[in-house]
């Protein structure tokens, strides 16, 4: 799948171990998330002292490990998410495992699917349609 690019929101005080995942809807871009091109969201949940990620370039992957190359791609999302993406945010950006995951959209079917499959990953998950 290759690097994935991501928009990191330090929270206000720099000094909290929480952290929301927010994912894009279907039409996510490859150039930065709909929650910013749209939303003041990550700036707004910074400002309450939550790092906040938002995942660029999801565009019709349901945040899924997929089986087999479709179009040229083979997303690995749910990896990125629960596996590669936490020692990062853990070494530099004080996280512990206070995570939560909101989606709209495609992400918010994606944000209950990642919960259920990884029990205890998320705090809590919330899904905006």
């Amino acid at each position: 799948m290759g690097p994935i690019k991501s928009r990191v929101w330090r929270a206000a005080d720099g000094n909290t171990d929480r952290v929301v995942y927010l994912l894009d809807g279907l039409r996510a871009t490859s150039d930065i998330s709909g929650w910013e091109h749209e939303t003041d969201a990550g700036a707004v949940l910074a400002g309450y002292n939550i790092n906040v990620v938002q995942p660029v370039g999801g565009q019709s992957s349901f945040y899924s490990d997929w089986v087999d190359q479709d179009n040229g791609k083979n997303y690995q999302w749910e990896t990125f998410l629960t596996e590669e993406l936490p020692p990062i945010l853990e070494r530099d950006w004080r996280s512990t495992d206070s995570r939560g995951v909101v989606g709209l959209s495609m992400g918010g079917t994606s944000a209950m699917f990642l919960a259920a499959r990884n029990p205890g990953f998320f705090k809590f998950a919330g899904s905006l349609s």
